[in-house]
């Protein structure tokens, strides 16, 4: 029998908002209409993105963050390698079992091409590469179609060279501006393959922030127990809300209101996860159909998030076991003179960053705060999910819990 390998994924990503310049008024956007099939697998990578965070919530008590979208994507990389009960396992797992694998490949092209235009506000980066030892032998098909389709380079590497993990961390780094450090430890030789993906998003505020009118704030963290962190304001925003019986909801727009960041904050008694339970696809969009636009006084933590968070256990518990096993068949990656590989870990490494915009309001704080007393003021002030999200599509391609925006400072 020959001896089984193990394939390593990890996933590196950024979403950096650090908000620097008010954005020009909104240009008028070319959209298309999109393909039946293109609904089916933005709609099963959005179920997909629900499902995962309710896995990740139950690991990160504190902050968390991560993209489901690239992840998803990542996956059907994965998929156009994986045959037998692998196969049937990882295609459930990812909800897009009526679609081919080829046409998927295609669905997704089709789809980058779109989110990377449709905003020129809103700076949208995204690469991916696959690293083998020097003496693997990658199946031709499998890395032309991650090549035509994901534009994922496919490299040979000499895992025995201590510098080895030193060219992929600077491969991510260069493709993501230098947003995100990469922390590849020593490459092991016996190891397979290394599939990296990086993105980088940066999206500014349509309604900026004042830096000046940032001042520090109370956020409870339940009903017991708050902090004290630095708090944001505008009285210039418009965005979307909504409220029910069990949670607020806000819209907050970037660049030309394509891409905007949706709040979900659970009320009083709730916490995430039970907020987390109830929140299925359909329902985030009923909410936001119901949403009303408002010009109301807006108070949001400042924020940031490093995460580095390993996937095997929460893929396991969704139906992907056979990959991180020895029943894992991969052959579609690998040529018959290859050994057998499974999936050792999935590691997805995501940063964020949420500030004022660098413009200075002329409204010096004391104005703000008087102006502030007599409107209608909305305070994100508990603990609380947000997506980031783009309209047209309806596409989540970031999540993320903000349980304690304090831990959250650097």
């Amino acid at each position: 029998m020959k001896k089984q390998l193990l394939l390593f994924t990890s996933l590196l990503m950024t979403l950096w908002s650090c908000q620097q310049d008010q954005v020009a008024p909104k240009e008028e956007v070319q959209l298309r209409e999109l393909s039946i099939e293109e609904k089916e697998l933005l709609y099963a990578s959005n179920k997909f993105a629900m499902d995962l965070t309710r896995e990740l919530v139950q690991d990160e008590p504190q902050n968390l963050f991560f993209s489901p979208y690239y992840i998803h994507m990542d996956l059907s990389m994965a998929i156009n390698g994986a045959e037998s009960n692998t196969l049937t396992q990882m295609q459930k797992v990812h909800q897009c079992d009526v679609l081919e694998r080829l046409e998927i490949n295609k669905l997704y092209n089709s789809l980058n091409t779109l989110l990377e235009s449709i905003d020129t506000h809103v700076q949208f980066v995204s690469a991916h590469s696959l690293w083998h030892r020097e003496e693997i032998n990658i199946r031709p098909l499998f890395s032309d179609i991650i090549m035509a389709y994901y534009g994922a380079g496919v490299e040979a590497l000499d895992f025995d060279n201590h510098k080895a993990s030193l060219t992929i961390n600077k491969w991510v780094e260069e493709h993501t501006s230098g947003k995100v450090k990469a922390k590849i430890p020593a490459l092991v030789p016996y190891e397979s393959l290394y599939m990296i993906s990086a993105t980088h998003l940066k999206g500014y505020w349509t309604f900026p922030f004042a830096k000046e009118n940032t001042a520090p704030g109370t956020f409870y963290l339940n009903d017991k127990e708050e902090v004290t962190v630095p708090m944001m304001f505008t009285d210039q925003a418009t965005y979307r809300y909504h409220q029910d019986a069990n949670k607020t909801l806000l819209d907050i727009p970037y660049g030309n209101k394509q891409y905007s960041m949706t709040i979900v904050m659970p009320h009083h008694g709730d916490s995430i996860a039970m907020q987390l339970e109830n929140l299925r696809v359909e329902a985030l969009e009923q909410a936001l159909e119901r949403a009303d636009t408002l010009e109301h006084h807006l108070y949001l933590p400042k924020f940031n998030i490093s995460s580095q968070l390993n996937l095997k256990r929460p893929l396991a518990n969704l139906g992907i076991k056979d990959a991180f096993s020895a029943q894992a068949d991969f052959s579609g990656i690998l040529d018959e003179s290859s050994d057998r590989i499974k999936v050792a870990d999935m590691i997805h490494q995501a940063s964020i960053e949420v500030n004022e915009s660098g413009i200075q309001s002329v409204i010096p704080r004391v104005a703000a705060t008087s102006i502030a007393a007599a409107t209608p003021v909305i305070r994100i002030d508990r603990p609380f999910i947000f997506f980031v999200r783009e309209q047209h599509t309806g596409l989540i391609l970031y999540a993320g819990v903000i349980q304690n925006p304090a831990v959250a400072q650097e």
